[in-house]
């Protein structure tokens, strides 16, 4: 299904990319706001932002169905088929992966204690960092691939650069919390939950990244 505006989609993939990325960064700040509602105890306040994320991540599938993310949005771009479907599925994770992080801690019976506590929202907030840059990095891919000159090169490696650190960050975060989880004395079971959320939230940073440096293979490859 062909979109209002398919013309100037076709000609700049990346400004079509923003409607998705601007739904992750929506979805990034509900789900922010949950985890730290699930960290405060305070569930009940936790629902409306988790119904947030349900319904972006519910927008951006539908983007991706009619056909917003699709290989004929790419064809100024020299971009493989195997490339463009990782980029495309990366967008669309991301949401899905913040949707599962709520529903399994929120079926979780016992509190988490600190310091496992104040790990896993440190965790939840850097990955959720990653996801708020996506936006400024498709705007200045989109930028680029208008006027492709050094200075908008420039521009893009920057957004993408950034979003490496923050990514390096949440994986540093996530390691010291595996760590914790592993060296506290938890169930087993519990200890399996808790790594389940960790690796979870973990992804989310994880598609960002791979985001970045798929953009940052197509600047220095066009």
């Amino acid at each position: 299904m062909f979109l209002p505006g398919i013309t100037f989609f076709v000609e700049n993939p990346f400004s079509q990319t923003r409607h998705v990325t601007r739904h992750l960064k929506e979805c990034a700040f509900a789900f922010q706001q949950a985890m730290e509602c699930i960290i405060s105890k305070k569930t009940d306040m936790a629902q409306p932002f988790k119904e947030d994320v349900f319904r972006l991540r519910k927008e951006i599938q539908r983007l991706e169905c009619d056909g917003v993310f699709s290989f004929r949005f790419f064809k100024r771009l020299t971009i493989r088929p195997t490339l463009c479907y990782r980029y495309i599925r990366a967008h669309a994770r991301i949401a899905l992966h913040m949707e599962q992080v709520l529903e399994w801690v929120l079926v979780r019976e016992d509190p988490v204690e600190d310091p496992l506590e104040t790990e896993l929202f440190l965790l939840a907030d850097a990955a959720g960092e990653t996801v708020e840059e996506l936006e400024k990095l498709s705007l200045s891919a989109g930028r680029w691939l208008q006027k492709k000159n050094a200075k908008n090169k420039k521009n893009v490696i920057a957004a993408a650069e950034v979003i490496l650190d923050k990514t390096d960050n949440a994986q540093v975060i996530a390691r010291r919390t595996k760590r914790k989880i592993l060296e506290g004395s938890v169930s087993a079971v519990s200890m399996a939950h808790l790594m389940e959320l960790a690796g979870l939230i973990e992804r989310i940073a994880d598609d960002s990244d791979e985001i970045a440096r798929i953009v940052f293979f197509v600047i220095n490859n066009s």
